[in-house]
């Protein structure tokens, strides 16, 4: 098991975790969401980056749409509102690298 596979199931763990314990429960969550999406980010190949890039725009768009859904709509809704910023985080760090790659040939 890699690093990056590593990564993503301790930011996936993360995000289950904030999203059930709600808002400010859990300390630096959000900070913590950010950081392991970034280096999550690093670690996607290049050949998957694409379709990071397109699930971070999709879970950016629909994350908030079970929210109606009584008892556990809430709890989905901040469980996909973490995970967007998981994704979103990581692709800003597939997206700098990027530039970095082509900057540097």
């Amino acid at each position: 098991m890699g690093v990056g596979k590593i990564v993503n199931l301790l930011g996936l763990a993360v995000v289950i975790i904030a999203g059930l314990a709600g808002s400010g429960v859990v300390p630096y969550d959000s900070l913590a969401i950010i950081i392991l999406g970034a280096v999550g980010g690093y670690y996607v190949g290049g050949d998957d980056r694409g379709a990071f890039l397109v699930a971070a725009v999709a879970l950016s768009i629909v994350h908030g749409a079970l929210g109606g859904i009584p008892a556990v709509g809430g709890y989905i809704d901040a469980i996909l509102g973490n995970l967007s910023a998981l994704y979103n985080a990581g692709a800003a760090a597939i997206i700098i690298l990027a530039a970095y790659e082509k900057a540097t040939g």
